[in-house]
Formats: structure tokens, sequence, C-alpha cells
């Protein structure tokens, strides 16, 4: 790894420990025997990092039940970063009346360094066991992240492909490429369900559920690697069979135009509520374009 994306390890297991309570009921809380349970910490680590932790209020820790919980001061935390990023805040009423309208789920994606992070989900889990779990993060690798990518300057572009160069023939990335310059022509993704893309949405949710990345990680990675091989990404919406599962996903911008926000939904073709899905894909592009417009946002020419 270079010099500048060294990490700290004492960093990550604050942060292991922060993940796991968010996953739990508020009102139950773990013990420090659950937390090292699924941890997997020594109890002399665990007990320094949750005193350091419940010191500056990050955790409480119950007098009775001796449960710790997520500690007050992280509704700071939270209220900070609802103001340094506002789209998910001004997006999640226009997600929630295209929901309503739709019947089905909707939800926001942020790329957070190498990762797309969901950041907002509202909705009915439309089609069922389609869904995505707040907080899961994916891997901004072929084929995932078109809508993410398609504005990006050349030279990002170019990184983005070169990450796959590996595993994927030149076919597979010309198709890629291809599709990425249909997706910044009509204005939004076009994603089928094919091979593993389920097991990809599966094993980030356990991730969550579990506050576990060593043990699922490299099955993501894999996963997607998996899913390059298949006719995921859609460079025109024709030829589907009934029945299939489509994800759409079209970007909101920031003041400086970049791609702040993808929003997407899922439905089984050829209708949803009685549309076809270029009115689908362009009833969620009013929809980006409102969020756009609320930021003060515009896409880069």
């Amino acid at each position: 790894m270079p010099a500048d994306r060294r990490t700290s390890p004492a960093a990550a297991r604050a942060l292991r420990v922060l993940e796991t309570l968010a996953v739990e009921p508020a009102s139950r809380g773990l013990t420090m025997t659950e937390l090292r349970r699924k941890l997997g910490f020594s109890q002399g680590n665990l007990h320094a990092i949750l005193s350091t932790m419940e010191a500056a209020g990050h955790v409480r820790r119950d007098a009775l039940t001796r449960a710790y919980t997520l500690g007050p001061a992280l509704l700071a935390i939270g209220e900070a970063a609802r103001q340094t990023y506002p789209s998910v805040q001004a997006a999640t009423p226009f997600m929630e009346e295209l929901a309503r309208e739709l019947d089905t789920e909707c939800r926001a994606g942020m790329v957070v360094g190498e990762e797309i992070l969901v950041v907002a989900r509202v909705g009915p889990g439309q089609p069922p066991g389609y869904g995505v779990t707040v907080g899961a993060r994916f891997p901004l690798a072929p084929p995932l992240g078109i809508a993410h990518i398609a504005w990006s300057s050349a030279e990002t572009v170019d990184a983005y492909l070169g990450g796959a160069a590996g595993h994927l023939n030149d076919e597979e990335l010309g198709r890629l490429h291809a599709a990425l310059v249909a997706v910044r022509g009509r204005g939004y993704s076009i994603n089928v369900e094919a091979g593993p893309r389920r097991g990809i949405s599966e094993t980030a949710g356990r991730i969550v559920a579990e506050a576990s990345r060593e043990a699922h990680q490299q099955q993501l990675t894999d996963l997607v690697r998996e899913l390059g091989h298949h006719d995921y990404v859609l460079s025109e919406p024709g030829g589907l069979d009934v029945g299939q599962v489509l994800h759409v996903g079209a970007p909101a911008f920031g003041p400086d135009g970049s791609v702040e926000l993808v929003i997407g939904v899922s439905f089984l073709t050829p209708h949803l509520a009685g549309r076809r899905i270029a009115e689908v894909a362009d009833r969620l592009v009013a929809t980006t374009t409102a969020v756009t417009i609320e930021l003060g946002g515009h896409p880069l020419l």
C-alpha cells in the first residue's frame, strides 16, 4: 500500500466497535463479552478502546446491564456530517415521492474513497429480495459504479477501466467503455440482474449486519469481478426477457459539477406501475434534476 494510504490499526478497531454497535437495537446494546465474541479483539485491547471512547462520549455503558451503546457525542458528529453533506437530506423528499409513485425502493449512493456507500433508502423492498442496506459498501470497480464514473474526466474513466484490465478481456472492457458513453449520453444507467449480482448485495448487507469486513471482503471483491463477465451493464434496453430485474440509476450533481449522489430504483421488466422502462428512467432523471437544482449543482459539460 502506498505511504499516503497507510491506515491505523487502532483507529480501524475503534471504527469496528462503532459499526458493530450501530447495527444493534439501541435499547439493548452489547456487553464487552459479546463485543469480544463478534470482533475477536483481546480483552485488554477492547477494554482500552471502550474506555477511551466512553470518556469521549462516543459510547455509553449502562450501569445495570453493563451493555455498551452508541454515545451522545455521535449526535453532534451526525449533525455536523449532515451539514457537510446536505445532499442526502435534500434528496430524501424527492426520493420518497418517487418511491411512492413507483411503489418500489429508491436508494442513493455516494462515492467514498474507492467504494460506493449507500447513504439513503426509502420505500418498499420491491422487487422482494433485491433491496440494499444503508451503510452497505460496494467496490467502485467495473462493472459497478457506471453512473458515478460516466461524467468524470477521461483520466478517471481510464483509471476505472484500468482497474479491471487484469481480469476482464478486451471485449468486456470495450462493452464497459461503450456503456459509459451511452450512460452519459442518455443521462442514466441500466443494469440487469445477472450472475452474482444478488450475491453482491447480500454479501455487502452481511458485512454491515455482522460489522465484519475481514470475513466477507474478499468474497465481495471476487463476486464483483465475476459480474464483469456477465451482461450486467446495458448500453440499450432492447431484448429484455419478461421477469428480469433491472436497476436504473441517475446522478445528482453538486455545485462543483461532480456527481454528488446516484439515485436508483429497481423493478421487474417490462413494466413498473404501468410504465415502460424509458418512462421510469425519465421520471428518475426528473428526480435527480430536481435534487441537482436544490443543491445548486450542475453537470460538467
